[in-house]
């Protein structure tokens, strides 16, 4: 028989490098956070600015560990990982320097994002939730000339269907080499939009036999009884050809055979089309690296919404600023996307400081109206971990000791400046009277520590300023010295 372990009754847990968190409202969130940790970036030789030499053996064997350590976060929670890692994978043959910092990079990437990961959450009732696939290619992006294809399978709302906002689930992902060599951005947008099928009608199937025990998976009409879907693509081309009913309207033949294979199945699985632009296409972070920050920033939101263009504008004919407007309203969400709990809250970032706490304690006092998700500002954290996103609600059961926290740390600061201002004063005062320069000397230096102290902490805990923005250099130190005349004045022309 099997022995299990011991038995841990808590709501986290960390499974093969996966940290899972579940919370009362039955959402469960799994990231890779101390698992990034753990990982090193590749030395390479400093002497070499030389970024086209090849990389030696010691250099690719490390390499190859990071990248071998980067593709299973990148398969288990993170799919804004996918496509950076499996194109660097394809690299690796010919590595060079240029490769080692490539890759470095990309680890930097995933430590600043180790807070995203996949989120299993109720985004509707059970006979209101549907799947979607978004699906993109990128045309011959790879080192041999190859397409890059991806996909991910979410479940939502179906009045996303409607235009409307909804939460969606991440239940599938891949961003892989695309089998064929494509001779078009058509046919290499095809072949992804096919693999982006396969994956949706699988997932329906399996769907409707956890639902319906009569289920059979081997007839094709089961995956209906999960409801319509849609498959949302950014290629106009794609969308205008899957209008087409005949082979012979095509130029190219391999395509049109591949577009009218793709719509029998999508027929069988009850799914149609829906366009969207590129700005908007989540699985364009899949096949392309310069969109997997923009990729991450949504899968920490959370959410979808499917906005329909009567013009077909593609992005690149947008403005910039057409463009930067969908690409801003995910960026400012990372702010507030996720709630927690204080105690997780604190985990995560891992803080061991008093100002960790202060700040994340005083980050309470953003939502003092009510349940609302208060963040904590990354630049309070950023030697720990990115935890843009991390929010947490506070009850009004928790002000008390909230609050009472905040004012008596606020009082007892308040009383040792006034004290330690009043020592020096008292002090310096009795210098004066014994005419001791020596002691007068050390008061006064003694006061200005104390001022630059004060000063240093209380702009650290406001989070204004930055290490460093509050120097020696900037306050004025003087050697007070008592004058021949009148021992009890100072000479200030000294």
């Amino acid at each position: 028989m099997f022995k299990f372990r011991k038995w841990v009754d808590t709501d986290h847990i960390e499974h093969c490098g996966v940290d899972l968190y579940q919370n009362d409202g039955y959402r469960i969130d799994l990231n890779m956070t101390s698992y990034f940790k753990k990982l090193k970036p590749v030395t390479v030789n400093q002497n070499s600015n030389d970024e086209t030499r090849k990389l030696d053996v010691k250099e690719k064997r490390q390499l190859r560990g990071l990248l071998g350590a980067l593709q299973w976060p990148a398969s288990q929670a993170g799919p804004h990982l996918q496509a950076s890692v499996s194109i660097q994978q394809g690299l690796f043959p010919n590595a060079t320097v240029a490769t080692a910092k490539e890759v470095n990079r990309t680890l930097k990437y995933a430590k600043s994002n180790s807070d995203v990961g996949v989120t299993i959450q109720k985004v509707a009732e059970i006979d209101e939730m549907i799947f979607i696939v978004m699906t993109d290619a990128a045309w011959a992006v790879r080192d041999d000339g190859s397409s890059q294809g991806g996909y991910v399978v979410m479940a939502c709302d179906k009045n996303v269907l409607d235009g409307k906002d909804s939460r969606f689930s991440t239940i599938d992902w891949k961003s892989f080499k695309l089998t064929r060599i494509s001779r078009s951005s058509l046919h290499a947008e095809g072949q992804a939009a096919a693999a982006g099928v396969d994956a949706l009608a699988f997932v329906k199937l399996f769907w409707s036999a956890l639902r319906w025990q009569d289920a059979d998976v081997t007839n094709e009409e089961t995956a209906k009884r999960a409801g319509e879907s849609a498959i949302i693509v950014d290629a106009k081309a794609l969308y205008d050809a899957a209008q087409k009913e005949s082979i012979a309207n095509f130029q190219d033949k391999r395509t049109g055979i591949e577009v009218l294979a793709l719509k029998e199945r999508m027929e069988a699985s009850d799914t149609h089309w829906r366009w969207v632009s590129s700005e908007r296409q989540y699985a364009d972070g899949l096949t392309n690296i310069a969109a997997r920050q923009l990729l991450a920033d949504r899968l920490r939101q959370g959410s979808i919404k499917l906005v329909h263009d009567p013009s077909f504008t593609a992005a690149k004919r947008k403005t910039k600023e057409e463009r930067s407007e969908n690409v801003e309203a995910s960026r400012t969400a990372r702010t507030a996307s996720r709630s927690t709990t204080i105690s997780r809250t604190m985990r995560t970032t891992r803080a061991s400081t008093p100002l960790m706490q202060l700040a994340v304690f005083s980050s309470c006092c953003g939502c003092i109206r009510g349940d609302v998700p208060a963040t904590i500002p990354s630049s309070w954290i950023a030697t720990t971990t990115r935890a843009t996103a991390i929010g947490f609600p506070v009850s009004a059961g928790g002000w008390s000791a909230i609050m009472t926290v905040l004012i008596t740390g606020m009082v007892i600061g308040a009383v040792s400046a006034v004290f330690m201002c009043y020592c020096g004063y008292y002090l310096k005062q009795k210098a004066i009277a014994d005419q001791d320069d020596f002691v007068l000397e050390r008061t006064v230096g003694c006061q200005a520590m104390c001022t630059y102290s004060n000063a240093r902490f209380w702009h650290q805990t406001q989070g204004f300023a930055r290490a460093g923005e509050v120097s020696v250099d900037n306050l004025e130190f003087k050697t007070l010295k008592r004058s021949k005349q009148a021992p009890t004045k100072v000479d200030k022309s000294d």
